[in-house]
């Protein structure tokens, strides 16, 4: 539905601001559903897509950025808050842990 699509995208262009440029769907189905459950607050299934994906550096800094900048939103409960950065350090060190990885690799060779 397209206008459900320009919701979302409307959504994440207004938390991470005017430089994000994403069209639903531009970067497959599996893409959308980690967007869209990092926008519903469902860590794990969050996390299940992230692995799908393509780029899961860009996409764990992309997620952590997207909770940080929601946190910060005036209308976000305390207890949301919390959860939002709780979810945003877990995409961030998960982000970390790839860079350690491939770090550790290249240091092998």
């Amino acid at each position: 539905d397209e206008v459900a699509m320009g919701i979302f995208e409307a959504v994440y262009r207004q938390v991470l601001g005017p430089n994000w440029h994403y069209r639903t769907c531009s970067h497959g189905p599996q893409m959308d559903l980690f967007l869209w459950a990092l926008l519903m607050k469902r860590q794990p299934l969050a996390k299940l897509m992230w692995a799908r994906l393509e780029s899961p550096i860009r996409t764990a800094l992309t997620a952590a950025s997207f909770y940080r900048s929601w946190a910060m939103y005036a209308d976000v409960k305390p207890n949301d808050q919390v959860l939002l950065l709780k979810f945003a350090d877990e995409f961030e060190q998960m982000a970390t842990g790839l860079c350690v990885q491939a770090m550790a690799l290249n240091d092998e060779q």
